[in-house]
């Protein structure tokens, strides 16, 4: 994170580590919360989105916030992708083919696999994309096509086996269709899957979920992932659905000719976006011991929203702070109490491993 804002300032000569406008509101703000908080974020943040006291500060949520949000006895059993089918609608999410969880081994409804039939899950498919279980951002994928004689192989050669696999991933990882997106999506970049990360929060207050705010997530031309910190870009999405004018990158650079698209000039709104927050919203109440979540969603073929994949933590405040917004705007002030109220609850442990 640190090492983020340094390149943020290094790479924008618009921000600099030094006092700004409503700077003194922000402190007293988030003091309340943590004493040790720092003014970095606010002045990195107020040039993008005004001078709003309720600018989060990324080092406040993963030590008091997400914790306190999302209980880590149940946040691993969430994060784990090999759980989903378990929580989510199957017809909510790509296909899966082929799971492998604590040396174990399944099919999509969680029934055992022999490792002799590894090779009959993929019988009359062509493409495949692997996936670890349990990483984050991307990280790990790997994508399998059938060459002219049967054989699955990936870019670098390597071919499909369980051998190769376990060798790889060593357990914990599941096998998926390969998706056809949108149209109207692919057109920002054909060669990866563009996803929505939308993030939605579980009031404090009333239990509401609400969406908090979203982006579209663009892969760079020519690469496979659309992660951020895989060198893709992100651009704004207002509550229509609507995109923004400019694409960022994780340090904060923007432009607005992005993958010969000029967003300036031309305006994209994401297609079914009403039905894509709904979407969250119903992903969200599946999971009741979450507060805080960020949704990867894609658009299928005929623009209805599948779940990717879902997270409970680190779930990247810049999307929004750079793109539109503080990431709890109008609902800062009551979390501030509630964690203050709660914030006793996390251990010493915890608080320095952020730190």
């Amino acid at each position: 994170m640190i090492g983020d804002f340094k390149e943020m300032l290094a790479n924008n000569p618009d921000i600099h580590d030094s006092p700004v406008v409503g700077e003194d509101a922000y402190m007293k703000k988030w003091k309340k919360l943590d004493t040790k908080v720092s003014p970095l974020s606010y002045r990195i943040y107020s040039p993008f989105i005004g001078n709003d006291a309720n600018i989060l500060p990324p080092d406040v949520s993963r030590i008091y916030i997400e914790p306190i949000l999302n209980p880590g006895d149940t946040e691993k059993f969430y994060n784990d992708k090999n759980s989903f089918g378990l929580i989510y609608d199957k017809n909510d999410m790509p296909k899966v083919y082929f799971r492998s969880m604590a040396y174990r081994f399944f099919d999509d409804d969680y029934n055992a696999v022999l490792g002799e039939d590894f090779m009959k899950c993929f019988d009359g498919v062509n493409k495949l994309i692997v996936k670890p279980a349990k990483n984050l951002g991307g990280h790990g994928i790997e994508f399998f096509e059938r060459d002219s004689d049967g054989v699955f192989m990936n870019s670098n050669g390597n071919v499909l086996s369980l051998e190769y696999l376990k060798s790889t991933f060593e357990t914990d990882f599941l096998i998926q269709e390969y998706f056809i997106q949108s149209d109207y999506i692919s057109q920002f970049n054909p060669t990866s899957v563009n996803t929505i990360r939308m993030i939605t929060y579980r009031d404090v207050k009333t239990g509401q979920i609400h969406i908090l705010g979203a982006v579209l997530r663009i892969g760079l031309k020519g690469a496979v992932v659309d992660n951020a910190s895989a060198g893709g870009g992100f651009i704004g999405i207002n509550e229509d659905g609507k995109l923004g004018n400019y694409v960022f990158d994780k340090y904060a650079r923007k432009t607005s000719f992005y993958n010969d698209k000029d967003f300036l000039k031309t305006e994209y709104i994401i297609p079914n976006y009403e039905q894509v927050k709904q979407f969250a919203i119903k992903v969200s109440k599946r999971m009741p011991h979450m507060g805080l979540l960020a949704h990867d969603i894609v658009l299928d073929k005929e623009n209805i929203p599948k779940l990717i994949e879902i997270n409970t933590r680190c779930f990247t405040e810049y999307f929004l702070q750079l793109t539109s917004k503080p990431v709890f705007d109008c609902y800062t002030d009551a979390l501030i109490e509630y964690c203050i109220t709660h914030k006793d609850k996390i251990g010493v442990g915890i608080i320095g491993t952020y730190r």
